[in-house]
């Protein structure tokens, strides 16, 4: 290449760099070229100078447009591009392919493959780099005992690092249990308020963390020790109450307002109105009156010597089966179950409801 060429080579590669750092992604020589008053052909020289200077790294993705593959090129920061020049072109393969899988990663033994080099040799080189602070490798959640490679300060991905609660790939039990009784504290200490998300992270002093709250809240409502409530906030101040509240308990299939509640249409609701979550401890779970061994009613039953589970089809036996007294325990029964019935003494098993009466 001539020195005028190298000049134009120059001048065409500084114009690519400033191209790329204004995208941000990866471009294709076309696109460069679309991109710029340069022909196709400067692109090219420009492309090669920068790849020699370790400026730009290529990477190859499919075309749709012709079903094979195509190149595309990224820009190196300087840190990066002095560090290749160091290299030798077995390591920098080798790191362009650890950087191409991106937040996936890629094990020792992919890089093996797709290198044709000695998987020790192979181990060297990831080492080599892992010095020089280019890669790390980190233990998938899925796999603890394969580590895959994956860029210096590319973040993995939640398959790979497991999300929230993982830290290193190990899971962090210890913070979930604090979290856990934290919420649990926070909604038992007022049994009789709803709490928002926000307030909730507030009063356990973590503002910042109202995604993992809210998985937390999640569990503690599938394991049916906390409700949650929707409600609409029409913006008119007052507190949660249900004395003073401005919010209207929401139908969870959308059809309106609860039983008792009377209709919401869409034009009784305010434009400035939002739907509201707020959480709040069932009663029985409360860390104040739960107590296991006290509520089962077995504990306490005047006839339990009589009761026998032989008896499933029998009216007149006590029978846990047909013990209406542990079905509401265990939240069998249904809001109907609960009215007051008048039993008739002389009915089959009417004998056994009047002599259980106190349990309650």
């Amino acid at each position: 290449m001539s020195v005028g060429d190298q000049e134009g080579a120059r001048g065409a590669a500084q114009v690519l760099v400033r191209m790329l750092e204004n995208a941000g992604t990866a471009q294709t020589a076309v696109e460069l070229a679309q991109g710029s008053e340069l022909s196709i052909d400067e692109v090219v020289h420009g492309i090669n100078f920068l790849l020699k200077q370790q400026r730009i790294a290529a990477h190859s993705v499919p075309n749709p447009a012709t079903g094979g593959k195509t190149s595309k090129f990224s820009l190196v920061n300087e840190e990066t591009s002095a560090r290749l020049k160091s290299l030798a072109p077995e390591q920098k393969n080798v790191y362009q392919l650890i950087m191409d899988s991106k937040d996936q990663g890629i094990q020792t033994k992919d890089l093996q493959r797709k290198t044709s080099l000695p998987l020790a040799h192979v181990k060297q080189i990831c080492l080599k780099l892992k010095e020089r602070e280019m890669v790390r490798d980190i233990k998938p959640v899925h796999s603890k005992r394969t580590a895959v490679w994956i860029g210096w300060n590319v973040t993995p991905s939640k398959d790979i690092a497991g999300g929230l609660w993982y830290q290193n790939g190990e899971l962090q039990e210890a913070q979930i249990e604090n979290y856990r009784t934290a919420a649990l504290q926070v909604l038992s200490a007022r049994p009789d308020r709803a709490w928002t998300l926000e307030e909730i992270c507030g009063a356990v002093r973590q503002p910042n963390e109202t995604q993992r709250m809210r998985q937390i809240l999640r569990t503690l409502e599938l394991d049916c020790i906390i409700d949650k409530e929707m409600s609409i906030d029409l913006g008119l101040g007052g507190n949660n109450s249900s004395s003073s509240s401005s919010s209207a308990m929401l139908d969870p299939l959308g059809g309106g307002a609860g039983p008792g509640l009377g209709a919401i249409s869409s034009s009784s609701i305010v434009p400035s109105s939002s739907a509201i979550t707020r959480w709040r401890i069932r009663e029985r779970h409360s860390l104040y009156s739960f107590d296991v061994l006290r509520d089962v009613p077995c504990m306490r039953c005047q006839v339990r010597r009589q009761c026998d589970s032989a008896t499933v089809f029998s009216n007149s036996t006590p029978n846990p089966s047909s013990c209406k007294y542990l079905t509401r325990w265990l939240y069998l029964s249904t809001p109907g179950d609960e009215e007051d019935e008048q039993d008739d003494p002389d009915a089959p098993g009417g004998a056994l409801v009047a002599d259980m009466e106190d349990i309650r």
